[in-house]
């Protein structure tokens, strides 16, 4: 089933999601997943989850009350994790953070779990942000730095300098927060030695296409049958060599 080899192959691929190079990510997307709904070799319920990410991604630029607890409902209902239900998942935690329901938000971005870090940190430092809790929003950008080395010095390891621009306007809005603000510029300026700051926004990070395996016909069953040596041939096989054809062949003494 295509799924199945999607979520096997996000394991193996680093860049399994296009990086998105300019501002119109939003119309790359809308044209990758529309191209993807009407593709041959997809299966219904790939379509399926094709047009719901699309919705996802539709209802960023005014989110709806209404589109989002639809999408929440059916993500609800969704039992199995690959990268187009985690991309709905983010771009859903994403419009609840937009329509100020952060604990919606941070709830629903649990199920994407599936999509590149960039997304996830990114998201999680809005969220985290948006609810105050900024000692954990920091953790994020820790973990940052902390990525695999095989992830490390890519896209998907970086964090959206959005992300670390909202963090820090909302340090300096309370009076409480010398340490966090201390440990802040020590991360920001170890993010940016280490390349770690990606100019784009979460938005546009989210909105980046999604590549998907097109679904290879299962290989034909070989008939083993058809395979085995007339029973003339095996006899004179056996006759001329007979220690050929028996399972655990004894070598003679010399």
């Amino acid at each position: 089933m295509l799924t199945r080899n999607v979520r096997s192959a996000v394991g193996k691929s680093l860049r399994l999601f296009g990086e998105p190079t300019t501002s119109s990510a939003s119309v790359d997307i809308a044209k990758n997943l529309e191209q993807l709904k009407h593709g041959p070799h997809l299966d219904r319920i790939t379509k399926s989850q094709v047009r719901e990410c699309l919705m996802a991604a539709s209802n960023l630029e005014n989110p709806s009350k209404e589109v989002y607890h639809k999408l929440e409902r059916i993500l609800k209902k969704q039992t199995e994790r690959n990268e187009l239900t985690s991309r709905t998942a983010a771009l859903t935690a994403l419009a609840a953070y937009k329509l100020g329901l952060y604990g919606h938000a941070e709830r629903i971005l649990k199920r994407a779990t599936l999509c590149p870090s960039i997304m996830r940190r990114s998201l999680a430092v809005l969220i985290l942000s948006g609810k105050g809790e900024l000692d954990k929003a920091l953790d994020q950008l820790e973990a940052v730095l902390c990525e695999d080395d095989v992830l490390f010095n890519s896209w998907n390891s970086s964090i959206s300098e959005e992300a670390l621009d909202i963090l820090c306007a909302t340090i300096k809005e309370r009076d409480d927060t010398q340490k966090q603000m201390a440990r802040f510029r020590t991360l920001q300026r170890l993010i940016t030695q280490n390349k770690r700051r990606c100019t784009l926004t979460v938005e546009q990070c989210l909105l980046a296409p999604i590549e998907i395996m097109p679904i290879t016909k299962e290989p034909e069953k070989v008939d083993l049958n058809a395979l085995k040596l007339p029973q003339e041939l095996e006899d004179q096989i056996t006759e001329d060599f007979p220690h050929f054809m028996t399972e655990n062949p004894k070598m003679e003494k010399i």
